[in-house]
């Protein structure tokens, strides 16, 4: 069997989100295994933050499906209208196998495009399923699209329940990661990374931290990302004389591995995840990871007791007792650094690649 054309049709690829690099890992995965890939950005840029394969054919349109502040509620569905009819030329231009939408906004339009179209069309949902709030217009479109897509891949169990209930065809495919090099557990450094919004408990962080180096002032804590919560956060780091410890900086660059390997325990505050890519790069470099059981990712990647600690979701001072038990406690560390090098083999490319092939084998057959 001839491998399928895949289209990946996402909004944007030039932030550096996990999102983001996991459409570019994913793209980049499919064109190493001889499939034909086009990524399709809706945006006004096809710029990429992570280093896609020249391979790749990059197709921009700038397409907002009338999810816009500009105009009015009929304005805006003639948009919708308007750019599912420009989607619908693009598509029967690009002549596909395999149609992959990485957000609902942009898998319904695809659906409606593809029209009698022989293409497979996917939804690939990195969100929570009750994470994304839409609108009644859209949960109309919703509930009439999703039940009809070729399939819907989801990056945990608990997703593929949720997305089945709602009477969709559901799998599970995740995430994958490349094994790094062995972080040095022996620095005293908590390390988090991620976009600096409230879903991501960002708020949380200064108290968690005054509660830790209050007894141990010799470590730090290294938060790499941007976003609104910013300068709140480093307002409340300083009003609680924290600025020596607690560093807040932007990422310059799509390699981490760094900072990683200058890391003895990740810390994880979100509120919500699906499959978070951060987890898997710390334990991709032996990281032990404390995290919030929060839905629905975090417990389908940290084994809790095992390589990580997983505590009650926003619960301060239970996160703060989990970090400051693996910095007290050295062999501890160490005996989830090597559990969590070793977990990580799991995610490893090729095993989620074929995963993702016998996915479209069947899809074909």
């Amino acid at each position: 069997m001839d491998k399928a054309h895949i289209l990946i049709a996402c909004s944007r690829i030039d932030l550096p989100g996990g999102i983001e690099r996991a459409v570019v890992n994913t793209a980049n995965l499919f064109y190493e295994n001889d499939h034909q890939v086009t990524l399709l950005i809706l945006d006004t840029t096809e710029k990429s933050f992570y280093p896609l394969n020249a391979g790749i054919s990059v197709v921009q349109a700038p397409l907002h499906f009338g999810i816009i502040e500009k105009g009015n509620v009929i304005s805006r569905k003639l948009d919708f209208l308007q750019h599912v009819q420009l989607l619908k030329k693009t598509l029967r231009q690009l002549k596909v196998d395999i149609l992959i939408g990485t957000e609902y906004s942009i898998t319904i339009p695809l659906y409606l495009a593809a029209g009698k179209s022989k293409a497979k069309i996917i939804a690939w949902e990195h969100h929570h399923f009750y994470w994304l709030k839409r609108s009644f217009f859209w949960q109309k479109l919703f509930d009439f699209a999703y039940p009809k897509l070729d399939r819907v891949v989801c990056l945990n169990p608990e997703e593929k329940s949720l997305f089945s209930s709602a009477g969709c065809k559901a799998v599970e495919i995740p995430n994958f990661i490349q094994r790094n090099t062995k972080a040095d557990t022996d620095k005293k450094t908590i390390l988090t990374v991620g976009w600096l919004i409230r879903r991501k408990g960002v708020d949380l962080i200064p108290a968690i931290a005054e509660k830790i180096f209050r007894d141990h002032p010799t470590w730090s804590w290294k938060i790499i990302g941007t976003g609104e919560e910013e300068n709140k956060l480093r307002q409340a780091i300083a009003k609680k004389n924290l600025e020596s410890q607690v560093q807040v900086v932007h990422p310059l660059s799509f390699d981490l591995s760094k900072d990683y390997q200058q890391t003895a325990i990740y810390a994880m505050t979100s509120r919500f995840e699906c499959f978070p890519m951060v987890l898997l790069e710390a334990m991709s470099h032996g990281i032990p990871c404390v995290s919030f059981n929060c839905p629905t990712g975090p417990s389908f990647i940290i084994d809790d007791q095992e390589n990580g600690l997983l505590v009650s979701p926003e619960n301060v001072d239970e996160i703060a007792d989990a970090l400051i038990r693996l910095i007290e406690n050295e062999r501890l560390r160490s005996h989830f650094s090597n559990l969590a090098y070793e977990k990580a083999l799991t995610w490893a490319s090729q095993k989620v690649y074929q995963k993702w092939n016998s996915f479209f084998n069947e899809l074909q057959s």
